[in-house]
């Protein structure tokens, strides 16, 4: 009769699963951010417009209202975060353990940042920012920073 389960370490399955499952969702996520600044601006205004009247219960915001800045801001920051720690996992999950981890991730933030703010600039109606650049960095080091907090608070709180 065979057997029906793999001998050795329990949870190496699903750390297999990790290591692969983990850098196709930050990929995922490079091209998400990348689909998004691909967006002309009369879609994207479009878009942050229905979003702050949506919020904001009025149906005839002006164009460029202060919540639509808010609101395009905060989605820079969202965007990256989620990728932050989506990297952040995904290197750890390939042995990437303390500050090695952040010091690899945090370069390839910037790289993915400025190639954003590059796309920007050749859409119609978009432009490329320098404050967007160091949005998107805030919010992926935000991503790095928390999933680096929850690797620490896991390994102090797991029983040895």
């Amino acid at each position: 009769m065979a057997q029906t389960s793999r001998p050795g370490k329990p949870g190496v399955h699903r750390h297999r699963v990790l290591r692969v499952l983990l850098p196709c969702l930050a990929a995922l996520c490079v091209l998400g951010i990348f689909a998004a600044s691909s967006l002309s601006g009369k879609v994207s205004g479009g878009l942050s417009r229905q979003a702050a009247a949506w919020l904001s219960g009025e149906n005839n915001l002006p164009p460029n209202s202060p919540l639509e800045g808010i609101l395009r801001k905060a989605g820079h920051l969202a965007e990256f975060a989620l990728l932050g720690l989506l990297l952040l996992l995904a290197l750890r999950a390939h042995g990437k353990r303390g500050l090695r981890a952040p010091g690899i991730s945090l370069p390839a933030g910037l790289a993915v940042a400025l190639c954003d703010e590059t796309i920007q600039a050749f859409v119609p109606g978009r432009s490329s920012s320098v404050t967007d650049v160091w949005i998107d960095l805030a919010g992926f080091a935000l991503g790095v920073g928390a999933g680096w907090l929850a690797a620490v608070v896991h390994i102090k709180t797991s029983p040895a």
